[in-house]
């Protein structure tokens, strides 16, 4: 049935993952700090539209996996866009209980198309972690940042894994890159706003 949802006109397609950390070593570190590496967080996502393609990896030293992380997310992947009138936006993902199927994404979904004035339409897959195309745009960033580390370099938090990433798929193109930092602040300002709506 996804092919029906496919076939509306100016579509813009997104397909999202559950966010996920990686471990910051260093390369010659002592067995001591084994156990105690700095972790950022790695959200992976998909942007097709008008026949481009663009691979969209979010990073963030907030290490809460939630909604408001997801909301964030599909807010940096949207920038990329410029809506048209009659622009449908379809978000794929996964089945994940807290972070796409829950009360709280819902709301964040329904003040998306108010906002945007936009039909979005949600697809939930089956559960397959580490089987879709959305995967693999988390691992390529984990694989080529683990890479760096043991050629030497040092990343001090997800600001500096961005900037080495930018650099790196800057010329790249079909997949183009879209490589962006989700601030901790921004996170908590989301969170806050969503106790305040909960209180009253």
């Amino acid at each position: 049935s996804i092919n029906i949802f496919k076939s509306f006109n100016n579509q813009i397609e997104i397909d999202i993952d559950f966010p996920e950390n990686l471990s910051i070593p260093i390369k010659f570190e002592p067995q001591s700090m084994h156990w105690s590496q700095a972790q950022v967080t790695v959200h992976s996502g998909i942007l097709k539209v008008d026949g481009e393609k663009y691979y969209c990896p979010a990073f963030s030293d907030d290490l809460k996996h939630d909604q408001k992380f997801v909301k964030l997310a599909i807010d940096g992947i949207l920038k990329l866009v410029t809506l048209e009138e009659d622009s449908v936006v379809m978000i794929e993902s996964d089945n994940c209980s807290s972070q796409y199927k829950s009360a709280e994404h819902f709301y964040d979904l329904q003040f998306l198309a108010d906002h945007l004035k936009k039909v979005i339409v949600r697809i939930f897959g089956i559960a397959g972690h580490g089987k879709g195309e959305v995967d693999h745009v988390g691992g390529l960033a984990k694989v080529t940042i683990r890479r760096e580390i043991s050629n030497g370099k040092i990343f001090e938090n997800a600001d500096d894994m961005v900037t080495f990433l930018c650099a790196k798929f800057q010329s790249n193109v079909n997949p183009n890159y879209h490589i962006y930092n989700i601030d901790p602040k921004d996170l908590e300002i989301c969170r806050s706003l969503n106790k305040l709506l909960v209180f009253y």
